[in-house]
């Protein structure tokens, strides 16, 4: 049997021969099972049965006594046989549970759990309060819920009160407005200072074996009496109710070794003869050892605890390879963080966790397996129960160094998250002789290379079958060299992926997946509610992680991939149906370079003199985003100025200034829409223009502007104290002059917009951002009947309750308005809505500024007009003709909601904020439309066939054989297409035919007739 297995768990107690050890509480029977049939460890067991319909314990004393179990990761581990389920309680109700506390001599308290009307009496009204008369102890109180002509029909518990002396049921309460009633009380009984978990009863299994429970001692019970102290434990044990008399007085509860602590390790598998976990289950069921965390009923592996594959010191390789299995992790009472599989890896020794099989040749998994919890997913089975969510939760680590994690073919539910990584390691080769085909190799790091075959130079994606090294038997890459007689030394390059291949995840929380190849998976019915929680099927950090997700679907998530890494990801092949939102830009806008100190004077631009500014600054990584300049205008100049970034020449602070061809140029800035008075003005970078600029790299960013006359220019602000490393310049048309007395007031921003680039029949479509994507968001709300601004940017910023007015903020002057504002084009705003408005017969237009006029926008709308309280978000698709506008006298790039009505208008409530966001994603879903077999000389239009005057991509063209260009698909779209010639001999009739460009493209061999009678 392959593996060593070690634990963490610390005995508390084992069964006792006799009964000596044991406080009893309540009505039951009770003895020392010696019987081996009635044990799961070691020698004694001790059984007890509820006698009457009420609660009995037996208690066992510490192992030592003031046993502190107060560590945040302490779970208690116990041993319960229930042998006749039908005698007990259901579970809400008590019939089998486990109990600790805190005193050394443990007394019976009792607690009213449900009531019900005996004699309703007369003269009662709902709402009074009832107490219950009687009993020793803290007595209950009962609320009347509802009457009849003063006699009470239904009752329900207010406090359960706290009684060392139970009293009498039915019983003649006291206070209210009237006299006679006569209650029924039903009660739950515990020990003093206690804590109690109801595990199970007559309506979970009619017959259930030995189960190893697991319980999070400083979780929530399902019974507190009084105040338990965990750091000083002395009693625990186990409680059972029964349903009714049980006359015979069979035994029908077994209890057995009790331990804490969290679970297991699992070592020393080889490439040759891996670990699985029916190893370490025949390791642990050894007399005198069962710690239970794994058990294999009926074939199913049921899970209780951590189970750590390798460890950070182990000083040999760790491979567990399991197939054809399922794993069950059971509906127990445990923290959320308890159900875990980790994989770690130690320095030179490599742990390896595979699941399945996978064949590179043909691209197939199989033998997968299937890891789920056991919660009711569609009930509410336990008191924290919410309806569609499973209870028994679990992750998946795989972060650790020197690790390799292979999924293959295998199917998880109710998994809470999975962190992933990616590793890359190289094994070097020191020396490799052979003689007469039996090799030697030794490598540095003290890997295990028994079995390698030499002799041959192996090349593939996989080590061959001929070709063994124990320790790396996952490597996806092997070249060796090897002469008949010679000797090889060097290195041997092992590429490790951590992969996850054919795999479903439903009812599950977020992955993170740290660059692991994810390939042909399917992701389904992300869980938004508790215990899991999350928002998330995929997190994705980096663009070099985008490449590495292929082939999947997403169906029915709340949001498929959240992206928090600026730059361009590129998807191949990623389909999306039903999902709140196919990708969440969760990007962070962050300042690249700045100089903040505020512009003291301005150089002249126009086209008579200087042209262009420059400044030097350097780089330090990430996707160039936009930059701002302090301009001005004087008059009238007309025109477009650009922002241009540049290779640097001389000497950085002194003497610098730009040199060669510009590397980026932004998106083109209508100086006409300057102010008169100098403010920060943003240019765009877009497309292929949104560089990556190399960390510790100097650069040179310019303004740059040829029109206008020495009336009517440009001034870019600079200033004197020298606030930045770098230097100005300026530039005359011909030659770039450095000037190192000065700086630009400048910054370069990097960040918050993302790129998708999907790829091969993707097509995601919906997309939002989040709560802290971007910068901070501009905010102003107008009161058409005041006629009155409010500034709510320092609002809308932070975290204050109800403090941004939303429109629509009256109801006597139509016109209130809402703008969000940034100096870059955004296509999202969140909101955090406190106070949902309450409105009639009154509409919120969405607008934005096309250069000319506010003109409608298309937006999505989650907050139904700001009807709707909590995180919401407007999202629309950025308009060709935005441009920047001025909300009282402040130039932003605008969009705003105006409120419109014709009659009988009415607010009841204003709706308020407390905080908002702005955020950009640019989706660039290329696809192919291609036409051939096109006559020479003929003209083509292609059209949107719903709207003939929007014009697509091609309109009246000349053009050759072929027409082909890219077109970014949002979702399917109806075309028309037409060719003609018709100018010159010889002419064909009008060709005119409709299709479709969906996620695959569009193509379409043309077929012109000619035209006999011209």
């Amino acid at each position: 049997m392959p593996g060593s297995f070690t634990t963490d768990l610390t005995l508390i107690k084992a069964a006792e021969a006799t009964t000596t050890d044991y406080t009893s509480l309540g009505s039951f029977v009770y003895k020392a099972a010696l019987n081996d049939d009635l044990k799961v460890e070691g020698t004694n067991a001790t059984y007890f049965s509820a006698t009457s319909p009420n609660t009995a314990m037996m208690l066992a004393a510490t192992a030592s006594a003031n046993l502190d179990l107060s560590a945040s990761t302490t779970h208690v581990f116990v041993w319960i046989k229930n042998i006749a389920w039908p005698s007990h309680q259901t579970k809400a109700k008590q019939g089998v549970g486990y109990v600790v506390s805190s005193d050394s001599s443990p007394t019976l308290v009792s607690r009213v759990d449900t009531v019900s009307v005996s004699a309703g009496g007369t003269g009662y009204t709902v709402g009074d309060t009832l107490t219950v008369a009687g009993g020793t102890g803290t007595a209950a109180t009962i609320r009347v819920d509802t009457v009849s002509g003063g006699v009470i029909t239904a009752v329900s518990v207010i406090t359960q009160g706290l009684y060392t002396a139970k009293p009498t049921t039915p019983n003649t309460v006291t206070g209210g407005t009237g006299t006679g009633a006569s209650i029924t009380l039903l009660f739950l009984e515990a020990t003093s200072n206690s804590k109690s978990w109801f595990l199970g009863g007559s309506d979970t299994e009619s017959i259930r074996g030995w189960t190893n429970y697991a319980i999070d001692i400083n979780g929530t019970p399902d019974l507190t009496t009084q105040s338990p102290v965990l750091t000083s434990v002395d009693r625990l044990g186990v409680t059972a109710r029964a349903s009714g008399t049980i006359s015979n007085k069979v035994g029908t509860v077994v209890y057995d070794v009790s331990r804490y602590g969290t679970g297991s390790t699992i070592n020393d598998g080889t490439g040759r003869a891996p670990v699985t976990m029916a190893d370490y289950v025949a390791f642990d069921n050894a007399n005198a050892r069962a710690w239970g965390i794994v058990v294999q009923q009926e074939g199913i592996y049921f899970l209780a605890g951590k189970l750590n594959f390798g460890t950070t010191g182990q000083s040999a390789e760790t491979i567990f390879w399991d197939r054809n299995q399922t794993f069950v992790w059971q509906d127990f009472p445990v923290s959320s963080s308890h159900y875990e599989w980790k994989v770690v890896g130690a320095s030179g020794q490599e742990t390896t966790f595979q699941l399945g099989s996978y064949n590179p040749a043909t691209n197939l998994t199989s033998n997968g397996c299937t890891i789920r919890g056991s919660g009711n997913v569609s009930g509410t089975a336990r008191t924290d129960g919410v309806a569609g969510v499973a209870h028994s939760r679990w992750t998946f680590t795989a972060s650790a160094a020197n690790q390799v994690t292979k999924l293959y073919n295998s199917n998880f539910t109710e998994m809470l998250s999975a962190a992933l990584a990616y590793n890359a390691i190289s094994i070097n080769v020191t020396n490799c002789t052979s003689s007469n085909g039996s090799p030697t190799l030794t490598t540095t790091g003290s890997f295990d290379t028994s079995g390698i075959v030499v002799g041959m130079k192996v090349t593939g994606t996989n080590i061959p079958a001929n070709t063994y090294v124990s320790s790396i038997a996952s490597a996806t890459s092997l070249t060796m060299d090897k002469n008949a007689t010679g000797d090889i030394a060097g290195t041997a390059n092992f590429t490790h992926n951590n992969e996850i291949r054919g795999c479903t995840f439903s009812n599950s929380g977020a992955i993170t997946t740290n660059c692991c190849v994810i390939d042909n998976c399917t992701f389904q019915n992300v869980k938004t509610g508790a215990p899991i929680s999350a928002s998330y099927a995929i997190i994705v950090t980096s663009t070099t992680e985008g490449n590495r997700i292929t082939n999947s679907k997403f169906i029915a998530c709340n949001r498929a991939l959240k992206i928090s890494g600026s730059g361009s990801f590129t998807f191949n092949n990623l389909t999306f149906s039903a999902n709140s939102y196919d990708i969440e830009n969760a990007t962070n806008f962050a300042t690249y370079a700045s100089d903040t100190v505020a512009a003291s004077a301005s150089t002249t631009l126009n086209s008579g003199g200087t042209v262009g500014v420059g400044q030097s600054f350097t780089g330090s990584g990430g996707f160039l985003s936009a930059v701002r300049f302090f301009l001005k205008k004087t008059n009238s100049p007309t025109g477009n100025a650009v922002a241009k970034i540049y290779t640097h020449s001389g000497t950085y602070g002194t003497s610098s200034v730009p040199t060669g061809t510009a590397l980026a140029t932004s998106d083109n800035l209508n100086v006409a829409l300057l102010s008169t008075t100098q403010a920060q003005v943003p240019l765009n970078f877009s497309g292929s223009n949104k560089i990556s600029l190399i960390n510790t790299t100097n650069y040179v960013v310019t303004l740059e502007y040829s029109g206008g006359d020495g009336s009517n220019n440009i001034q870019v602000g600079y200033e004197t104290t020298n606030g930045h490393g770098g230097n100005y310049s300026t530039y005359n048309g011909t030659t770039w002059t450095a000037d190192s007395a000065k700086d630009a007031s400048f910054y370069v921003f990097t960040g918050a917009e993302i790129v998708v680039n999907a790829t091969a029949g993707s097509n995601p479509g919906t997309y939002i951002c989040t709560a802290g994507t971007f910068d901070t968001t501009s905010c102003y709300s107008y009161n058409a009947n005041t006629s009155t601004f409010v500034d709510e940017t320092t609002d809308i910023n932070s975290a204050g309750a109800n403090d941004v007015a939303l429109v629509p903020i009256q109801a006597t002057t139509q016109g209130d308005l809402i703008y969000f504002g940034h100096n870059l084009q955004f296509d999202g705003v969140t909101l955090n809505i406190g106070t949902a408005g309450n409105y009639s017969n009154i509409t919120l237009n969405w607008e934005y500024y096309n250069g000319s006029t506010w003109t409608a926008l298309t937006v999505t709308d989650t907050s139904n007009s700001f009807k709707t309280s909590g995180t919401q978000t407007i999202s629309f698709t950025k308009p060709s003709d935005w441009t920047i506008a001025y909300a009282n006298s402040v130039c932003r790039f605008w969009i705003r909601a105006r409120t419109s009505w014709s009659a009988s208008q009415s607010v009841t409530t204003a709706p308020l904020a407390t905080q908002g966001f702005i955020a950009d994603t640019t989706i660039n879903n290329s696809v192919t439309v291609a036409l051939s077999n096109i006559v020479t000389g003929s003209r083509v239009t292609i059209y949107q066939t719903s709207n003939p005057t929007n014009v697509l991509n091609q309109t009246d063209l000349t053009v050759g054989t072929t027409v082909s260009f890219g077109y970014n698909y949002l979702g399917d779209l109806d075309i028309t297409v037409r060719v003609r010639k018709s100018s010159s001999a010889p002419k064909y009739l009008p060709y005119e035919t409709t299709g479709t460009i969906e996620a695959t493209g569009f193509s379409l061999v043309v077929n012109q007739i000619t035209d006999t009678i011209a």
